[in-house]
């Protein structure tokens, strides 16, 4: 029965295995159990978890002192859409619909970069 138990226990362990692969002052991009599950979550302030902000499948990510900017390809329609968020405005009681703007199109979100000034996108997980 212990080694059904260890067994049981060590199983757990590994299949729940997850990575941060890109990080920002209180913002990463990380993934759970699938490499390919990029997601960007923001840090809450005393560090002991995240709050989500874009779901995945995040494919590249930017920021600046002002701005976050992610590009997410839709699981379904393998559409790309384009996000962003103020990291002035963030706090850990917003959730995402709150503070997270998108999904805009290519062309929307350009137009945006330039009256905005959003960072470009510094790191690609394509």
């Amino acid at each position: 029965m212990k080694l059904l138990a260890v067994f049981f226990v060590s199983f757990i362990l590994v299949a729940c295995d997850s990575k941060v692969i890109w990080e920002d002052e209180s913002y990463e991009v990380n993934w759970i159990d699938q490499e390919n599950n990029l997601t960007l979550s923001r840090k809450l302030k005393d560090h002991s978890s995240t709050i989500g902000r874009v779901d995945a499948k995040v494919v590249a990510i930017g920021s600046n002192d002002n701005f976050v900017v992610a590009k997410r390809e839709d699981p379904l329609s393998k559409e790309l859409l384009y996000y962003y968020l103020s990291k002035k405005e963030d706090t850990d009681f917003l959730n995402k619909k709150e503070i997270v703007k998108g999904p805009f199109s290519e062309a929307d979100y350009l137009t945006l970069k330039n009256e905005l000034k959003l960072p470009d996108f510094s790191k690609s997980f394509e």
